[in-house]
């Protein structure tokens, strides 16, 4: 549902709630490490080795370990304190990182202590990620779900703007040993604020069955559930083979557009200059629900263009009006499945069910940019980046023309009927009314 009132209003509503706002605060800190660990690590691992397929390897070393832990820890956030449990999670990410800095410090970290320290994080990050999105929606309520996600892409993509300049600066005069304690600190401050906020009871379970039991629950609902089940898939071939590019940003910066770890970090801003816009456009309601899915297809096709322009040229300006556009249109891609998935799941399910959409992510991601990074390394970039472009423009046409009309009148229903039970819940608990005093 948008909220009511001008642009304004509509795109910053949920900031009226003082939990969201206090949220939001170690969001941005939280963001903030979260983009400056990517490009520190990436720019570094090129450093250490030289090599397009270790880009890759980083890469699926950052997101695989998801995949078995995310779901898991879907259903660990539905039966404990989930605050508590984000908590205990940032302070052994800070941890990790302090750890990993003092050994670069010390010259005792090199590939294979980055690549260990890069699947202990993602293991964390993996434990992070279904708790963190279930706990916003106890930060709003249901109407002002959709403008709460949209504003957490923002920060997301606005940190992701800050994050990548602010690191090629301090990767620039401090090295990598700088990012990653900066990075610890991020961690910490989301820990603190954390403490801070107050939330209304959480949602769990009526009934507690075996973990490996509810997880199952989880996955049927997802493959039983047409509309989820679609846009799941859907996300999982546009990470897989559009957004996967990014793995091989650094060699292209580098090798291609001739520019050093500041340059890297400017371009890469620009990124999520995009990404920030686009997430702004979200919150402000977009078109609502029935409009939510043409602006799926639009900005993956939109997106396709973009990243086959990052491949193809070797000019400075034309490469950053192509990651401009590319960020613009994978944020207004993933948040707008995000928000169409968190629309509709029945909230006892919602942890659960974002695990699984993080394990998506973080299978597809890996798995594409190790492919993206072994073609580069065999065939170049271009062929790499410019072929998983075209390819997710077809596969994007095909559901397009199989499946656009039935998804937007499944968005349509499962949205009114979430609203009307929600409804008919708020007077239920305001109980009978006055003769004459009825809704």
């Amino acid at each position: 549902m948008v909220p009511p009132g001008g642009w304004r209003d509509r795109t910053f509503a949920s900031f009226a709630r003082p939990t969201f706002r206090t949220y939001y605060i170690g969001l941005l800190f939280n963001m903030a490490g979260f983009w400056l660990r990517i490009a520190a690590t990436n720019w570094f691992a090129f450093e250490l080795t030289g090599s397009r397929a270790s880009l890759g390897v980083i890469t699926m070393a950052a997101l695989l370990p998801w995949v078995p832990i995310a779901p898991i820890a879907g259903v660990w956030a539905e039966r404990i304190d989930q605050r508590k449990y984000l908590i205990a999670v940032y302070l052994g990410v800070g941890l990790v990182n302090a750890v990993l800095a003092t050994g670069i410090a010390a010259g005792a970290v090199g590939w294979h202590e980055l690549l260990a320290g890069t699947l202990a994080i993602s293991v964390l990050r993996g434990m992070e990620l279904p708790a963190r999105h279930a706990i916003v929606r106890r930060t709003v309520e249901l109407p002002l779900l959709a403008n709460a996600i949209g504003l957490n892409a923002a920060g997301f993509h606005f940190m992701n703007a800050v994050g990548f300049a602010a690191a090629g600066l301090l990767y620039h005069y401090t090295g990598p040993a700088g990012c990653f304690y900066t990075v610890a600190a991020s961690s910490l401050g989301m820990a603190v604020v954390l403490t801070r906020i107050k939330l209304p009871p959480q949602v769990k379970p009526a009934e507690r069955k075996h973990p490996l039991r509810e997880l199952a629950e989880g996955f049927r609902y997802v493959g039983s559930h047409a509309l989820t089940r679609t846009l799941v898939l859907c996300a999982a071939g546009v990470v897989g083979l559009l957004l996967s590019y990014r793995a091989l940003m650094p060699a292209i910066a580098k090798e291609t557009l001739h520019l050093g770890a500041d340059g890297y970090g400017y371009v890469m801003g620009l990124s999520g200059a995009g990404s920030f816009l686009a997430a702004l456009w979200i919150a402000s309601g977009s078109g609502g629900p029935g409009r939510r899915v043409w602006n799926i297809f639009l900005t993956v096709w939109v997106g396709c263009l973009a990243v086959a322009l990052i491949g193809w040229t070797d000019v400075v300006w034309v490469a950053a009006v192509g990651l401009f556009v590319a960020g613009f249109a994978h944020v207004g891609f993933m948040a707008s499945a995000n928000t169409t998935v968190q629309e509709t799941v029945p909230d006892h399910l919602r942890a659960r069910v974002m695990g699984i959409w993080a394990l998506i992510f973080g299978l597809a991601f890996p798995i594409g940019s190790m492919a993206q990074g072994l073609i580069a390394e065999y065939h170049g970039e271009s062929v790499s980046v410019v072929g998983g472009a075209a390819l997710a423009f077809v596969l994007s046409l095909v559901l397009f023309v199989t499946s656009a009309r039935k998804l937007t009148t499944a968005v349509c229903y499962e949205v009114s009927v979430r609203q009307d039970a929600l409804d008919a819940a708020v007077l239920e608990a305001a109980g009978p009314t006055e003769p004459g005093e009825g809704p």
